[in-house]
């Protein structure tokens, strides 16, 4: 069972846009209906709490309407009842026969026959209860997040007479009826053409009238689309899928009918004999009401731009229901470990997230949230709001932002990571010529090649300062590299480069301490001021600073932790939940550590993307828990330390002669030099300048790969080989140690399956799943699902040679 706080029937109602009939055009209620419903309704306590929520687009104010109907003009008819709406006040029904909650509805509009709508309202933390399946869950404004959520339902969502047929030219006067306005956007109406003629136009009926429309482009391309997108080849019963792909290019419902919104494009399927719809989304389209049951689909590797984002709904996917958890999910930070932790969210089986926002204060204006977008399709389903936070309000749960905007939440997840900073210098401020590690490459690409500086100074002692120094040489401009001391990383760089015999000729840092930055003179656009070692000063003069010192977090975020006294020890402590002190706030990412009760793990140490997915099955568990579907969490006690499994890397540029580093290993990313697994071996080869390591285990498991010389590698590719079993290398342990390059053979064509977004998911499946010995027919459907994949992904292995069959 559960209960129905029904807080206020009044003003929401009022707010109502009245609808006569299915798909009729709505109007505003008057000003003193609206008065007289307020006082009538008997529900006007907490009513200011419901403003966030609008339900008509008509913009027409209540003395309009007033005046018009004063005038005689048709169309707008004076309101004599006293509201619109009612409201359920309470609700308790035995789990057991919550299938048959709905059976309330009609003896309810019954008992209100001049009434429309019922409404309900629910805390962010509730389970929601069987009754609301007919209902609409209602959007409150963009720069809002209301202490409550607003479920809609009109009396016609009653009704069980819903068809679906094909559209015929008969049809299509009622059809531009349904559009409306829509039928003058020239991009609708010739997508609605387009498929009436192509016989894929399906309409939904109810009482004989039209409530729905759906055009569907019945030639989809589906190697174009596996050439930028991952969609998965392998079903989770290890069948291999063959897409029969029709495009959604309009969609217009009824809202009355939205419900049914899934059940409908079941039936579009059906009617087009497509098994699976997708729909590309750009920034020319704005954002449609399909994204709450279709899945984004992840962008492939290097695949390159495609200008749309992808989403795809299958007919499996019909059958499944998620739970609505209307938790209010606040990120701040589009940081790595931020954005997975929002796309792990989005992808839970169980549960549909209603209410997540991200905040992020990364670049200016909407064009930086657009290009976030376009990039993640997942955000797409997430409010975006570009601006820094400024305070943090524990007790009343709320967050505010520069510009004064209060953002309420349930849960606060602080993922907005580290920058480079130095005696309280932020390259953000002022215009002076310092820019981080990882935009120098950017920013000297906008300057020009007659603008470039004639010197730098690298300042720093993080492995990134070594990609800047190349960048430098390959753009010809002088530099100066001073550092107060090198981190572990780049230890472990200069190990494997005395390994390679190359370090004689990498620059070394001069020991040295940055304590000032000013304005220089006419020669020099920067003035610095260092400390050397042995404590002398010293002046420098530059015409760009690039920062790859230690990073900190940013002042702002700083401030809000300071202020709420949330505990900060150098960084954001955190527990192995990833909470901290305060049970509904959050932190991960560079910018969170554990506490020393963990031993001093840094959460930097561990791959951004598992802890983002580990955040999510936090959250997920906190909501629960406020929902009564999972029991309290035991009070007391420490919580876990989480056991980290994804392989951790860098790749970057050395300054010499074009050279390249790329190392990956298990986590924690700690170490000074490269060393042998315990128990097991650490194969070396060093052929044409082209150094390559390879660790493996006591139990044969490839434990750390390096690759260091002239020739590209790849980092994606490297943490793909982290963790496989040898076996999976074609050659046994003995064999591997007698090639003479593992670099070569690594990259050489016969592995490129290995390295195949779509190989990975299938061992994926096949681990979660286990694989018995016996299943030969298992075994057989998989050997036949790889061979579909290969021949249907020709692209991706150009050198393989396919067995001949009578399939091929």
């Amino acid at each position: 069972g559960g209960e129905v706080e029904g807080e206020k029937a009044a003003e929401d109602g009022a707010e109502v846009a009245e609808g006569a009939e299915p798909g009729a055009q709505a109007q505003p209620q008057e000003p003193e209906a609206a008065e007289e419903e307020e006082e009538g309704d008997g529900a006007g306590e907490g009513a200011d709490e419901e403003e966030d929520f609008e339900f008509t687009d008509d913009d027409a104010s209540g003395e309009d309407e007033k005046a018009k109907a004063e005038e005689g003009e048709a169309g707008v008819a004076e309101h004599s009842r006293d509201s619109l709406a009612f409201a359920v006040k309470m609700f308790c029904m035995m789990d057991e026969y919550a299938d048959q909650a709905a059976d309330f509805l009609q003896p309810a509009f019954d008992l209100f026959p001049g009434k429309d709508y019922c409404i309900a309202t629910l805390s962010h933390g509730s389970r929601v209860p069987s009754l609301f399946s007919n209902f609409t869950l209602a959007q409150g404004e963009t720069h809002k997040l209301s202490s409550d959520v607003l479920y809609v339902m009109h009396r016609y969502s009653l009704l069980r007479d819903f068809e679906t047929e094909l559209c015929s030219k008969g049809d299509y006067n009622e059809v531009l009826e349904l559009l409306g306005e829509l039928s003058e956007d020239q991009g609708m109406l010739e997508q609605v053409n387009a498929a009436l003629d192509k016989n894929a136009l399906v309409k939904a009926s109810c009482q004989g009238q039209i409530v729905g429309v759906c055009a569907v482009c019945p030639e989809v391309e589906v190697a174009e689309l596996n050439a930028h997108f991952q969609l998965p080849a392998f079903s989770e019963t290890l069948q291999y899928r063959k897409y029969n792909f029709g495009e959604l290019t309009a969609l217009v419902m009824n809202p009355v009918f939205a419900y049914q919104k899934k059940l409908f494009l079941g039936q579009v399927m059906r009617l087009v004999g497509r098994t699976s719809l997708c729909f590309k989304l750009d920034e020319a389209k704005p954002v449609a009401d399909v994204l709450d049951v279709f899945e984004p689909v992840p962008r492939r590797r290097g695949a390159g731009e495609c200008g749309h984002v992808l989403f795809v709904l299958n007919q499996r996917d019909l059958c499944r229901e998620k739970d609505p958890a209307n938790a209010r999910v606040l990120v701040v930070g589009a940081s790595s470990c931020g954005l997975s932790c929002l796309e792990s969210l989005l992808r839970n089986p169980q549960y549909q997230f209603t209410n997540l926002t991200l905040v992020t204060s990364e670049g200016e204006g909407r064009a930086d949230v657009a290009s976030l977008a376009s990039e993640h399709a997942f955000l797409s389903q997430v409010r975006l709001i570009t601006s820094s936070v400024v305070e943090v309000d524990r007790e009343d749960k709320q967050v505010f932002l520069e510009d004064g905007t209060a953002l309420s939440y349930d849960i606060l997840v602080l993922t907005s990571g580290v920058k480079d900073q130095v005696a309280g210098f932020s390259p953000q401020e002022g215009d002076l010529p310092v820019v981080p590690a990882a935009s120098l490459a950017a920013h000297l690409g906008s300057l020009g090649e007659g603008a470039l500086p004639s010197h730098a100074v690298v300042y720093g002692g993080r492995v990134e300062a070594f990609d800047c120094l190349a960048e430098l040489d390959a753009r010809g401009v002088e530099y100066t590299f001073a550092a107060p001391e090198t981190s572990p990383t780049m230890r472990l760089v200069e190990s494997v480069a005395k390994d390679l015999k190359i370090d004689g000729k990498l620059r070394k840092a001069s020991r040295m301490t940055l304590t000032g930055i000013e304005r220089g003179t006419k020669e020099r656009a920067l003035s610095l001021s260092f400390v050397n070692s042995d404590g002398t000063a010293a002046e420098a003069e530059t015409d760009l600073l690039v920062l790859a010192h230690t990073q900190n977090v940013d002042p702002h975020i700083f401030g809000c932790l300071n202020d709420s006294s949330i505990v900060y020890d150098g960084r954001l402590v955190v527990n192995g939940d990833f909470c901290t002190t305060d049970e509904d706030i959050f932190g991960g990412g560079t910018l969170a550590k554990f506490s020393r009760l963990y031993g001093g793990l840094a959460i930097e140490d561990f791959s951004s993307q598992e802890v983002g997915r580990m955040l999510a099955e936090n959250i997920t568990a906190k909501c629960e828990r406020a929902s009564g579907a999972r029991p309290p969490a035991p009070i007391g006690g420490l919580a876990p330390a989480p056991v980290f499994k994804e392989p951790v890397g860098f790749s970057y540029r050395l300054p010499h002669e074009g050279h390249q580093i790329t190392y990956v290993a298990r986590p924690p990313l700690g170490l000074t030099e490269v060393v042998p697994p315990e128990g097991g071996v650490l194969l070396r080869t060093e052929h044409e300048g082209q150094l390559a390591t390879l660790g493996i285990d006591a139990n044969g498991v490839v434990s750390s790969v390096c690759f260091c010389g002239p020739k590209p590698s790849s980092l994606s590719r490297c943490q793909v080989l982290v963790g496989l079993h040898s076996a999976y290398l074609g050659k046994k342990s003995a064999e591997l140690d007698k090639l003479e390059c593992l670099y070569t053979y690594l990259t050489g064509s016969w592995a490129d399956a290995l390295y195949s977004d779509q190989v990975l998911l299938l061992r994926k499946l096949i681990l979660a799943q286990g694989l018995p010995k016996r299943q030969t027919k298992l075994r057989e459907t998989i050997q036949q699902g790889v061979l579909e994949l290969v021949k249907e992904n020709v692209q991706d292995f150009p050198k393989y040679t396919l067995p001949y069959t009578g399939g091929y």
